[in-house]
């Protein structure tokens, strides 16, 4: 079992309107898919090292 923590402080132009601000919504959501982004390059990297490691 691997485990990565990563604890990122939430910026303050993420404090918004999620649900009546189109904007901030739109740009919310580019924040958290980024994150998703880097957690699946992330476990690539990690299958990937495991699978040489064998």
């Amino acid at each position: 079992i691997v485990v990565h923590v990563d604890l990122q402080p939430i910026a303050d132009e993420l404090h918004g309107d999620y649900i009546n601000d189109k904007s901030f919504k739109r740009h919310f959501q580019q924040w958290l898919n980024s994150l998703w982004q880097e957690k699946d390059r992330l476990l690539t990297s990690l299958m990937s090292s495991q699978r040489q490691d064998k």
